[in-house]
């Protein structure tokens, strides 16, 4: 009867172990799950924090390049109120003829 028993008491033990292992298994597994959903999720608040920080950054120059506009525009005025008389020349080119880029027989055979 104690051989019966003993037999008994020996496959609790094993039994119990295997679970024990296997619930060791699974919680690993578990861990592992979370370890890499908590850094997908990292990345993520990663990748969108960079964003967010990029569209700043370009609102930002851009804020600040408008406010410059008037002070540009208050030098090219400066600049030209000092012109009285603005002469075009035509380099030719235009494909209308004429210009100074033509040579006299290229006018005569124009005309």
């Amino acid at each position: 009867m104690v051989k019966p028993a003993e037999a008994e008491r020996q496959a609790t033990i094993i039994r119990a172990e295997g679970e024990q292992q296997a619930l060791i298994i699974r919680a690993g597994a578990v861990q592992k799950h979370f370890e890499a959903e908590g850094a997908g999720e990292a990345s993520k608040i990663q990748i969108i924090g960079r964003a967010e920080a990029d569209k700043l950054r370009a609102i930002g120059e851009a804020e600040a390049s408008v406010e410059k506009l008037p002070e540009l525009a208050q030098a090219f005025a400066t600049q030209l109120s000092g012109i009285d008389k603005i002469n075009i020349i035509d380099m030719g080119g235009g494909g209308s003829g004429g210009g100074m880029g033509e040579t006299r027989e290229q006018r005569s055979a124009g005309a």
